[in-house]
C-alpha cells in the first residue's frame, strides 16, 4: 500500500496509488458510478453503503453519517479539527495499520474530506471483503463461547 494525500480546492483526497492510478479520475459520488455502469449494489445502514466495481475489483463506498440525537440535527458533518483527527484519516491509517498486522481488515484504498469553514464531511473507499459478515450478523446465528469472547476482546 503507497499513501498519497493531495488538495484539490476544499477537498483533501488520500489514496492507495497501488489501487488507483489519477484520483482525479476517480469519483466518491454514487451518481458517477451509476452513470459508468459500475454501482453493482447498495446496503442500507445509518446511510447508504454503495458497492462499486473498477478495474475488476469490487470496493465498499461510504459516507459518514452521524448517529443518535445529534443527527436530528447535523445529519453529515463534523467539527474541523485538523485534517488528522476527521473520521476519514483516522479509518483509513488504522486500517492500513491492521493489515499491515495481518488482520483480516479491508484494505483502504481513498478517503476525502471536504471542508466548509468550521465543519466536513467525509467518505471512504475499501475493499469489499467477500462473504463477510458483521458481528452482528455472527452473533444472531448464535451465542459465542467464553473462550471465542476472549479471542475476540484481544
Amino acid at each position: 500500500m503507497m499513501p498519497r494525500e493531495i488538495k484539490i480546492g476544499n477537498q483533501y483526497i488520500l489514496y492507495d496509488v497501488d489501487r488507483i492510478e489519477n484520483i482525479e479520475l476517480f469519483s466518491f459520488e454514487p451518481d458517477y458510478w451509476i452513470e459508468h455502469d459500475a454501482l453493482v449494489g447498495s446496503e442500507m445502514g445509518r446511510g447508504n453503503t454503495h458497492i462499486i466495481q473498477y478495474h475488476d475489483i469490487e470496493y465498499v463506498l461510504r459516507h459518514y453519517q452521524r448517529g443518535g440525537q445529534v443527527a436530528r440535527l447535523i445529519n453529515d458533518g463534523y467539527l474541523w479539527m485538523g485534517l488528522s483527527h476527521t473520521r476519514a484519516w483516522k479509518e483509513w491509517y488504522l486500517l492500513a495499520d491492521m493489515r499491515r498486522k495481518g488482520l483480516p481488515v479491508p484494505r483502504p484504498v481513498a478517503a476525502r474530506v471536504v471542508r466548509h469553514g468550521l465543519y466536513y464531511r467525509a467518505d471512504i473507499i475499501t475493499e469489499r471483503l467477500m462473504n463477510a459478515q458483521t458481528l452482528a450478523q455472527y452473533l444472531n446465528k448464535g451465542g459465542l463461547e467464553k473462550n471465542e469472547w476472549a479471542r475476540l476482546g484481544n
